[in-house]
């Protein structure tokens, strides 16, 4: 009975076999700069159209040596807020002259769609200090979240601001306290801070106060909030394989894995309108809805105007669309699929010598990825690692198509194989047990 912890070694090494990368159908190289631990690319529609997997389970990456080195998987991260445009707006200085001026009031003239025409004090400016800055931004309709300042002189600035808003330019709420306003020089550098930030907000005037130390201003712009960016998307433009133009059926093949998340329909005739729905073929060949919509291309003035994408609820390789309205055709040209994803990122650590390659198209490959949190220390915080960008090269075929489906299971035959070796061996084992157990008792 001493064949049968041979047997489970080789059980578990049948289990716990890798495939080599030689074994894989393609690979690309990786470049990169050498110096980081971590490095992250984005993968092209080359890697999703050869990966066997639709979750791309199959994708491996190895070091010079062929080991295969830790990485992870996780979308592309949306791109940072980015600033709308700067819009100058019309300021005025608030003069004091003084305590034996306190009678004198501040005279402000606006017109009829409340701009400011005229403000003073009605006095003169001899030895006069400017006490605030009133900004009119009656004719600025956005909200808005920054004021970028453009000092009046190069001479050093250190002071505070505090800003606040107003539509009647008598009560007032303030948008920003104490907010530092620094221009200073030492030793060839210069330090600059010139932009104050508040909650977005609509006020028809601002004003700018600073008690003493007030700086003198040569112009005041505003800024809206930041404009979130999308997360980047990749399209790919899928013609039809089949069309049945009397029952208003077009079908598609894919024949990729690509992670898709909103499809647009593109018709082939101008002035053309489509309600339909789209199909994706399950493994048991039935056909469920993941998409509906209208699809239309209307010319105007010799300019198109095309639907829009619509999202999908579900994926497959094979696709077909339907005309749902009653009367409507798919058209004389067969309309076509441009299908829009978000790009997945890998980010791998660079353990061992280079150069590093990305393997994927193997049938019988199973998921390795670890969790980005895994991966990447203090991941999701500030305290994390950034890894630095790494460029997918050209795609090299190694073992070919073939490999994401190897006529040949034998690992599985084997694996079967054993687990019935062992199965027959515990029986012999226990059979024996039980002889020897009823010799004794007699």
């Amino acid at each position: 009975m001493n064949r049968l912890p041979w047997l489970l070694m080789l059980l578990a090494a049948t289990v716990a076999a890798e495939p080599a990368p030689k074994e894989f159908g393609y690979a690309a190289p990786l470049s990169f700069e050498a110096g980081s631990a971590l490095y992250v690319v984005t993968l092209n529609e080359s890697v999703y159209r050869r990966a066997a997997r639709p979750d791309l389970g199959d994708l491996r990456v190895f070091n010079a040596a062929g080991e295969a080195v830790p990485f992870a998987l996780r979308a592309a991260p949306p791109a940072p807020p980015v600033d709308g445009a700067a819009v100058p707006l019309p300021i005025f200085p608030v003069w004091s002259f003084g305590t034996d001026d306190t009678t004198r009031p501040l005279r402000i003239e606006i017109d009829r769609d409340g701009n400011v025409r005229v403000l003073g004090s009605g006095g003169t400016r001899r030895d006069a200090t400017v006490t605030a800055w009133l900004v009119d931004a009656s004719a600025h309709s956005t909200p808005m979240a920054a004021l970028e300042l453009t000092l009046a002189s190069d001479a050093d600035v250190i002071s505070r601001l505090s800003v606040e808003g107003s539509d009647d330019l008598e009560t007032w709420t303030a948008l920003a306290s104490n907010a530092p306003l620094v221009r200073t020089r030492f030793a060839g550098q210069q330090l600059e801070r010139t932009r104050i930030e508040f909650a977005p907000t609509r006020a028809r005037y601002l004003r700018l106060s600073g008690g003493d130390a007030l700086p003198r201003l040569a112009g005041v712009a505003v800024r809206p909030p930041k404009i979130a960016e999308a997360r980047p998307e990749i399209r790919a433009v899928v013609e039809p394989t089949d069309m049945d133009r009397a029952a208003g059926v077009v079908r598609y093949d894919i024949a990729a894995a690509l992670p898709m998340r909103r499809v647009a329909v593109q018709l082939g005739d101008d002035n053309a309108v489509l309600p339909f729905v789209l199909e994706a073929e399950t493994r048991n060949g039935s056909w469920i809805p993941v998409a509906n919509g209208t699809a239309y291309r209307l010319m105007q003035n010799g300019v198109a105007l095309d639907g829009e994408p619509v999202d999908l609820r579900d994926q497959g390789r094979k696709l077909r669309l339907r005309s749902v309205a009653p009367g409507t055709s798919v058209g004389s040209s067969p309309p076509r699929l441009v299908l829009h994803w978000t790009p997945v990122e890998l980010v791998f650590a660079a353990r061992g010598a280079a150069p590093f390659t990305v393997h994927y198209g193997h049938g019988r490959a199973e998921p390795v990825a670890l969790p980005i949190a895994s991966l990447v220390p203090g991941y999701g915080t500030d305290a994390a690692l950034q890894p630095k960008s790494a460029t997918l090269g050209t795609e090299i075929e190694i073992a070919g198509p073939h490999a994401a489906d190897p006529p040949a299971d034998w690992k599985r035959w084997l694996l079967w194989a054993v687990l019935a070796g062992a199965v027959v061996l515990l029986i012999a084992m226990g059979y024996r047990l039980a002889r020897e157990a009823g010799r004794a008792g007699t």
